[in-house]
């Protein structure tokens, strides 16, 4: 009577895994069941009463707006100097290129 190898290993991994489910299913069965935390809810907030006098209220809207024209400006000359210096690195190089062309 031969044993084949292949299948005497195979088996004995059979073995193997089924000894380990064993020790696992017997040590879920002597462990104490577990009772699921209850979720916590999310607190719930109060919203405050508005209470702003309006003459603040209108001195931060003045604020904002003051603030969003200076960056309105702000993009408006770094574009034109962006514009300014394209100009000026496209005539430069086209200088070059009028000298080098001959017709």
């Amino acid at each position: 009577m031969e044993i084949d190898p292949l299948s005497a290993g195979a088996a004995f991994l059979n073995w193997w895994e089924a000894r380990k489910q064993r020790k696992l299913m017997e040590s879920i069965a002597k462990s104490r069941p577990v009772r699921p935390r209850p979720k916590r809810r999310a607190p719930q907030r109060r919203r405050k009463a508005k209470r702003r006098d309006p003459a603040g209220t209108e001195l931060l809207r003045q604020q904002r707006l003051q603030l969003e024209r200076e960056k309105f400006e702000w993009s408006k000359n770094r574009d034109l100097w962006n514009g300014l210096k394209w100009f000026l690195e496209y005539s430069r190089s086209s200088e070059y290129d009028d000298e080098n062309y001959d017709d």
